[in-house]
């Protein structure tokens, strides 16, 4: 575990900018071909965001599909004209351990093309589909930096259904090096319970949980990583009809009262988009992991 803090309190904002449809492992929305079919929620879903972000004066990284940012660059122009900042999270959703390095860096490139174009500056930060990046997968790391990535956040300390570190604990950002390469790690926030493995600033947990909870949970913390999707606030979501009832539980358990409690949550100290947050720490205060 990296047990060296950072000396204030870091809360850093991010939102996973995808269509309630962008599902992993769901063999209905595999083909993104068929994406056009289905309905789109991702506009009105950000719009929401994005003025409970005003309401509370808060920025975030919103690490975006380059399909999304194809389809509706406009919305991507929005995020950036309120004052957010763009991130990368592939272009079609794939785990990275679907992929070999040749596929993966098309994906990667292809995915920055759309994104700069729309938010018209480069882009810095990415953010693995389903935190798909493992210790299997680590060539994507200087993949990643030979395209211009300076930043990741795809480190998941714990067992993901899609990817994780399970023999590690990282809960501060770190300097991450292999192979000759360095990025800056900013992993997600986890908490051990035996053999489980929580996330209560994202997802699932964030919204099955109560918020006096998630607040006991995080506020002792002075890193936190959060991630929100859209749909994570949409109590009309449509429900594929192929997923398990564990999906369909998962995909829509607490939506009614999620809204509100990230409204609570963003009110506290420090939440910003992970490029200010960097912008704080000189380079030689973040510990150092070498794989």
């Amino acid at each position: 575990m990296l047990s060296e803090a950072p000396t204030f309190v870091m809360r850093a904002l991010t939102v996973d900018l995808e269509d309630w449809f962008h599902q992993i492992d769901v063999q209905t929305v595999a083909d993104p071909a068929g994406w056009p079919s289905f309905e789109s929620r991702i506009e009105a879903n950000t719009h929401c965001l994005l003025d409970l972000f005003d309401k509370a004066g808060v920025r975030a990284t919103f690490f975006c599909l380059g399909w999304v940012a194809k389809t509706y660059p406009l919305l991507v122009r929005e995020v950036v004209a309120r004052g957010h900042e763009i991130g990368c999270h592939s272009h079609l959703h794939r785990p990275i351990h679907e992929l070999d390095e040749s596929t993966f860096r098309d994906d990667l490139r292809t995915a920055l093309r759309y994104l700069e174009d729309a938010a018209s500056a480069p882009i810095r930060a990415y953010r693995a589909p389903g935190f798909s990046l493992t210790p299997s997968c680590l060539w994507a790391i200087p993949i990643l930096a030979s395209e211009g990535i300076t930043c990741d956040a795809s480190f998941f300390s714990g067992r993901h259904a899609h990817g994780g570190f399970p023999d590690h604990d990282f809960q501060t950002p770190f300097r991450l090096r292999h192979q000759g390469t360095e990025l800056i790690e900013f992993p997600a926030t986890t908490l051990h319970f035996g053999p489980m493995t929580l996330a209560p600033a994202g997802g699932g947990y964030f919204r099955i949980l109560p918020y006096a909870i998630i607040r006991r949970l995080l506020a002792p913390r002075p890193y936190v990583m959060s991630y929100i999707h859209p749909r994570d606030i949409d109590l009309e979501q449509p429900i594929l009809g192929d997923i398990s009832r564990w999906r369909k539980f998962k995909a829509t358990v607490g939506l009614r009262g999620s809204r509100s409690k990230l409204a609570k949550l963003i009110m506290d100290e420090g939440w910003a988009p992970i490029g200010e947050l960097l912008d704080k720490i000189a380079l030689e205060d973040y510990p150092i992991v070498i794989f």
